[in-house]
């Protein structure tokens, strides 16, 4: 371009310029001003809409991001309050069956072994309970075993130094002399019936015992004291032609939910 075309140009956009701010004067470009100012405020909106958009999408992976710490973190939180209530309710429940324990070894001429049940194996006809007492606390073979307040569930079956394996009543080898609590002091034998619940066998046919009868142990074997608790019987079975008769006995405590048990010494 050359110099005079540049100084027309120049020329020509001041005088543009200068006619544009007179007709502004005027208010001739009132509209025209409010037209252009409507379109660029368009404009603005959609950009800055356009960049809180790109802005969300831009730090959505960091807000996904601390939500599933947060998630995690509540996890683990209510993993650990879980455990928490377990345990407390473990520690309750064991403190339960010390205390009926402490009210039955009060009775007591010496101090039994408190154990801990370690494991249980309710094998098919096999029901026995690991316990954490064993030869170095005095424990011994065919010694009893007993829960709450004196309810006999079950014999030392083998003991080894630290440990102990018992032998439950429901168990198919048990054997247990036991009495009726009745006028006649009705002997017999309790045994196990298949793991599943207790017989009281060797029962005379012309000795009276009726349902509800209370059965405690005879005391006939050296190490087991008579008077403990075994059950109640909840049914009678009469074979003819038999000397004897057979009664289905209930024990009160769930053999399967001990958690601690007492070994009285004889």
């Amino acid at each position: 371009m050359t110099p005079v075309a540049r100084s027309r140009l120049i020329i020509l956009i001041a005088a543009a310029g200068g006619l544009l701010f007179f007709l502004h004067l005027l208010g001739v470009t009132t509209n025209a001003e409010a037209w252009m100012l409507k379109k660029i405020a368009g404009q603005e909106a959609k950009l800055a809409e356009a960049g809180r958009s790109l802005r969300a999408t831009m730090s959505a992976p960091f807000r996904i991001n601390a939500v599933l710490q947060e998630n995690d973190a509540l996890r683990s939180e209510n993993a650990a309050l879980s455990v928490e209530v377990a345990r407390l309710t473990t520690v309750q429940e064991e403190n339960a069956e010390l205390e009926k324990l402490l009210g039955y070894t009060k009775k007591l001429k010496k101090t039994p072994v408190i154990a801990r049940v370690l494991a249980r194996t309710p094998e098919a006809g096999t029901h026995t309970i690991l316990l954490d007492r064993g030869t170095d606390d005095g424990i011994a073979p065919d010694m009893p075993v007993v829960a709450s307040d004196g309810v006999l569930i079950g014999k030392i079956f083998k003991a080894e130094r630290t440990t102990s394996i018992a032998l439950l009543l429901t168990d198919t080898r048990s054997r247990v002399g036991a009495s009726v609590q009745n006028s006649a002091r009705t002997q017999g034998v309790i045994q196990g019936k298949r793991g599943l619940s207790l017989e009281m066998r060797l029962i005379p046919q012309n000795e009276e015992i009726t349902t509800g009868d209370m059965i405690i142990t005879s005391g006939i074997e050296p190490m087991t004291p008579r008077g403990l608790l075994i059950g109640r019987i909840t049914a009678v079975e009469t074979q003819e032609k038999s000397p004897f008769k057979t009664a289905t006995i209930t024990t009160p405590i769930a053999l399967d939910r001990l958690d601690v048990v007492a070994i009285p010494f004889p």
